[in-house]
């Protein structure tokens, strides 16, 4: 992801770019062990409320708890683990296998 953002700023599109991040995770942050804490200055954090604050000071979006069943050109279809179904429409999406 940080790539891409770097691309995006480069060629001076950043502020029109909207950056999703789907998840199967329970939480942002689980990192499949749900989650840690992160010990810096004195404080510590749990790496939920950490990615959340990342990805909010980022302007990245994020959907949690659902999986991509189907990707069509510029669509991608996403199921949540409630059984709900939804679509996503995107120009450049990057998949990447657990």
């Amino acid at each position: 992801m940080h790539l891409f953002r770097f691309l995006l700023k480069k060629e001076k599109v950043k502020d029109k770019a909207k950056i999703v991040f789907i998840t199967n995770e329970y939480e942002l942050g689980d990192f499949g062990m749900a989650g840690a804490h992160i010990k810096k200055g004195g404080y510590i954090t749990h790496t939920k409320t950490f990615t959340e604050s990342l990805f909010a000071e980022r302007n990245v979006s994020w959907i949690k708890r659902a999986h991509i069943y189907k990707v069509e050109s510029n669509k991608a279809y996403y199921e949540t683990l409630y059984g709900s179904t939804h679509e996503i429409e995107f120009d450049f999406a990057m998949l990447i296998p657990q």
